[in-house]
């Protein structure tokens, strides 16, 4: 048994899929490849030539596509083409570290790969508390990854950092855990503890590409199988911790503006398509505002609170 495959490439698993990958993912668990399962991949990525006739925008990341079964994203580490749900073809850029393109194919591109599968993907993290699972969303730097990270410290299971890939089953809502990693500053999984570990890459503890005191620290390893959905928390900044459900029309607006997808939804068939995952979701579990102080020392608050929600 061997973690390549007889193509040569390398076997991962990441929200609940078999990953054959010619690039290497130190951020994946491997997976081992016995001669009954060399063909059985979900998913495939590899390295390729992504043709595009139209112009890179000079104002960041775009997103296009002619059908719904196929996106191309235009990042500056690389190009991608993600298809059906199955297939991500990388074209890297020739001033690209590996490190960049690597960490462009587990974010955007795995979240359009999702979304094609059927998922609603938000920009959130997600954590299980008592066999649930619970989203947390909002802006950007709104503390989603702090948040998760002292729910690992406090014992429960990270579910996702960033991405919260939400599917639909008969029985409701589920999330799909993503892989056992947590971006945090330094001062962050400092107070915390809880035995986070850097990721090493290439046996440095390299910081993200954004900003120099931030990296991804390994909580413990998560299992691929799906988490009922519990709740859905827009993190805001406050002087108390309090919760507050939103309405029905809030929360499909909200969810819609926190999907990662969002840049689609110019597209009717897009948007239809959006605000039927979002209602799902409504329609299921509660979708709260969670108010909090903006300080280390409010976290264990934080989740004591969400703990109590959860088993109410």
């Amino acid at each position: 048994m061997t973690r390549t495959d007889s193509r040569g490439r390398f076997r991962y698993r990441a929200f609940g899929l078999d990953v054959a990958s010619t690039l290497t993912f130190p951020e994946l668990p491997e997976t081992v490849v016995t001669e009954s399962a060399e063909g059985d991949a979900d998913v495939f990525v590899r390295v390729g030539t992504v043709p595009f006739d139209g112009e890179t925008p000079d104002d960041g990341p775009a997103v296009t596509f002619e059908t719904p079964e196929e996106f191309i994203l235009l990042y500056d580490a690389c190009r991608i083409t993600v298809s059906q749900g199955r297939e991500i073809v990388v074209d890297p850029a020739p001033d690209a570290t590996e490190r960049d393109v690597r960490w462009t194919v587990l974010g955007p591109a795995f979240n359009f790969l999702l979304h094609q599968r059927g998922h609603l993907v938000l920009h959130g993290s997600v954590v299980a508390v008592d066999g649930r699972a619970v989203a947390f969303v909002g802006e950007s730097g709104a503390g989603k990854s702090t948040t998760a990270g002292a729910f690992a410290a406090a014992g429960h299971r990270a579910l996702g950092d960033d991405v919260a890939a939400i599917r639909f089953t008969d029985d409701g809502p589920v999330v799909q855990p993503g892989f056992a990693s947590i971006k945090l500053h330094d001062d962050a999984a400092a107070t915390l503890g809880g035995g986070l570990v850097p990721v090493t890459d290439g046996g440095e503890n390299t910081p993200t590409a954004s900003r120099p005191d931030e990296r991804f620290y390994r909580t413990a390893d998560v299992d691929s199988d799906p988490v009922p959905l519990a709740a859905v928390y827009r993190l805001v900044d406050g002087d108390d911790v309090t919760v507050t459900p939103l309405p029905s029309v809030a929360a499909v607006a909200e969810l819609g503006r926190n999907a990662y997808t969002v840049g689609t939804q110019q597209r009717r068939d897009e948007a239809i398509l959006a605000v039927d995952r979002c209602l799902s979701v409504v329609e299921s579990v509660p979708v709260a505002t969670l108010t909090r102080p903006r300080r280390f020392d409010a976290l264990p608050d934080v989740v004591s609170r969400i703990e109590q929600e959860v088993g109410s």
